[in-house]
């Protein structure tokens, strides 16, 4: 059974795991903690209904990291969601709600874990979380990256353009948006 919660700071190795197995250049540890800070899924709301967390999840106080990631904090635009599969991380999904948007940043499974559903299980869980009010989902993806670009074609994505030497080694992105029904 595949549980959806909220990332919290004991996960982030299982999450930078993933995230070293599914990426041409990953994350890192910093990246992945200053993210969780910036997320919000640990206020009150819709969220511990949808997750059922057991588990209050205890963020430290923002002087307690390096002051780089201090002002990201009060940051609520991101959220940063685990699956659990019978109880092992096994996924991940990052997004960032921008006025009436949704920007994808990461979603990723460990490749053991891979086609079982787990990734579009989290993209739905993403589209309920946002509903009713964004009304698209923006992503960047590398175009050498078939596997994800065949899977946002079947969530409904379509290419909107590029971007030129995006990523770190200069490679493009390609740009996809999907419109959210009302």
């Amino acid at each position: 059974m595949i549980n959806i919660q909220a990332a919290t700071e004991a996960d982030l190795d299982a999450i930078l795991d993933i995230e070293n197995l599914s990426f041409l250049s990953p994350s890192s540890r910093r990246e992945m903690e200053s993210e969780l800070l910036r997320s919000a899924p640990h206020k009150e709301g819709p969220l511990f209904m949808r997750c059922k967390s057991d588990t209050p999840i205890r963020m430290k106080p923002a002087e307690e990291y390096h002051p780089d990631m201090r002002d990201s904090v009060a940051n609520e635009v991101s959220r940063f969601f685990t699956a659990r599969y019978d109880g092992v991380i096994c996924g991940y999904i990052i997004f960032w709600l921008v006025l009436d948007e949704v920007h994808l940043i990461s979603i990723a499974v460990h490749p053991e874990y891979r086609r079982r559903k787990i990734a579009s299980k989290l993209f739905q869980f993403m589209l309920d979380y946002v509903k009713p009010g964004p009304k698209s989902v923006y992503l960047e993806v590398r175009p050498s990256n078939e596997d994800a670009l065949d899977f946002y074609r079947k969530m409904g994505f379509e290419e909107t353009g590029l971007r030129k030497k995006y990523y770190p080694n200069g490679e493009d992105a390609v740009l996809m948006k999907l419109c959210i029904p009302s």
